[in-house]
């Protein structure tokens, strides 16, 4: 994420707006510090960069409609080095039984398909996400 205008986040504590910090909340509420977690009617969605030497993996939330156009992103895991399996388990975790609507991988990285591997990075996320029972919400 940037720190330009179009990263821009409002802030579910106060209604403030916020840009260019890793967890889309303003800096005297910090959300994520408090372990803010989203309403149960709003949108969460994952989003997964892959790897095994650095994956990250950001926690969304999108409100109703009503509450405007604009996301948070309400928790993060940046554990180092984890393999698929690892994650998924970190992940599981962190979700707290709230389903996602949503998985965003960074399909640059998901589509290669590493040496000694019979199927692409995306893919064993995918099994990995599905052997722990995380899934999108159909």
């Amino acid at each position: 994420m940037g720190t330009g205008k179009g990263n821009r986040v409002r802030c579910p504590a106060c209604n403030r707006m916020g840009s260019g910090l890793l967890g889309g909340y303003c800096q005297p509420c910090h959300s994520r510090q408090n372990n803010w977690q989203p309403p149960s009617n709003w949108t969460r969605e994952l989003i997964l960069d892959p790897g095994t030497s650095k994956p990250a993996v950001l926690f969304v939330a999108i409100p109703p409609p009503t509450l405007g156009e604009y996301y948070v992103v309400y928790d993060e895991l940046y554990p180092g080095r984890a393999d698929a399996d690892q994650l998924a388990k970190m992940i599981k975790v962190k979700m707290q039984g709230y389903p996602f609507y949503r998985f965003i991988i960074d399909q640059r990285a998901g589509k290669q398909t590493p040496m000694g591997f019979k199927i692409s990075i995306a893919e064993n996320y995918a099994r990995a996400f599905e052997e722990n029972n995380i899934s999108p919400v159909s």
